[in-house]
């Protein structure tokens, strides 16, 4: 089991954590992201996830051990989508797309 420290929620709501080696945690983000509530907060330990997050109407809050150690990439479009996010806050994490077209890591959707 992973011993790193997992950052306290500022909002007082639940930190739902993801760890692609510990069978106790979420294996991936989005899978996380279908159980969080409005004042939790995802937590993302050092990793490499294939994985292809979607966050809409809703708001977000994703950290990540740190943008060197941990990458989302996606290579069926971008790993990352948001539309009609009222508010959030993602940090220390890196996201790459794969494949031939080279502005797609992330969609933003703003209204």
């Amino acid at each position: 089991m992973n011993e790193e420290a997992i950052p306290a929620n500022p909002l007082g709501g639940r930190t739902l954590v993801v760890d692609r080696v510990d069978r106790y945690c979420y294996q991936t983000p989005s899978a996380a992201l279908k159980d969080v509530g409005e004042s939790d907060q995802v937590y993302v330990r050092p990793g490499i996830y294939e994985d292809k997050l979607v966050v809409t109407q809703r708001p977000v809050r994703l950290v990540g051990a740190g943008r060197d150690r941990v990458q989302i990439f996606c290579r069926r479009g971008g790993p990352l989508y948001l539309q009609e996010v009222s508010e959030g806050w993602i940090t220390g994490i890196t996201f790459r797309y794969v494949g031939s077209d080279q502005h797609s890591a992330l969609r933003l959707s703003i209204y």
